[in-house]
């Protein structure tokens, strides 16, 4: 009897600091752009990096409405559907950042021939999304390690330490990185080992909060001109 109240209330502490981390990482889903909307609003120019992550920060925030269950959906499609846009603004930004056209092109051509190639085949059995994170993941290695190239082939004379850009490298690198391998290994638990997957999703919201956080951090300290 002892063992199995102490077996119980270990299930619902577990379950309550899950929900507590759920809570938390939603509240930051809306910081980023809640903090960009106020500062426009006071008068302040955004900054050209922060313009160049805005569709990402949008793309976030949409996605914290969708998690709250504010409506009903298909799960499934909606990670297929958030894949996809997270994907084009992260290409997005390294685009407007780096201005590589022939290289941001081929990255685009393949990833929708893969996409509608996968989502022709998704209705004949259970296709997973793992191909659409791995070539996200690839992305924004070859961005960065592009990124840095470009940076020191250029030679500017403003530090890494006080470029917005740079900042935003890093959060992008750490949660794409991060996120991913976890979210590819919760799917693997789930059918194999059940007992590891609630530390998996523990690891992968902290990740998140920790993303999320960076980018509110960034935005706030990011040099501004008014307008």
């Amino acid at each position: 009897m002892r063992l199995f109240f102490g077996k119980r209330v270990g299930i619902e502490f577990k379950m309550i600091f899950l929900n507590y981390l759920s809570e938390i990482y939603k509240i930051l889903g809306f910081l980023p752009l809640a903090i960009v909307i106020y500062k426009y609003l006071r008068g302040f120019k955004l900054n050209k990096s922060i313009k160049n992550f805005l569709p990402f920060i949008i793309l976030m925030f949409v996605a914290t409405i969708v998690e709250c269950r504010v409506f009903n959906y298909n799960v499934k499609k909606w990670i297929w559907f958030y894949d996809f846009f997270e994907f084009f603004t992260l290409l997005f930004f390294f685009y407007r950042e780096l201005k590589y056209k022939k290289t941001y092109s081929f990255f685009s051509i393949y990833y929708l021939i893969l996409f509608v190639y996968l989502c022709s085949i998704w209705k004949r059995g259970n296709i997973d999304d793992q191909p659409l994170v791995f070539s996200t993941v690839i992305l924004v290695l070859a961005s960065t390690v592009l990124w840095f190239v470009n940076v020191f082939k250029n030679f500017e004379e403003t530090p890494l330490y006080k470029r917005t850009n740079f900042y935003f490298v890093g959060v992008i690198l750490f949660y794409i990185l991060s996120t991913s391998l976890s979210f590819m290994a919760i799917d693997y638990f789930m059918e194999y080992d059940r007992d590891s997957t609630y530390i998996l999703k523990r690891i992968n919201y902290i990740f998140n909060i920790i993303s999320r956080l960076v980018i509110s951090i960034i935005i706030i300290k990011s040099s501004y001109k008014r307008i």
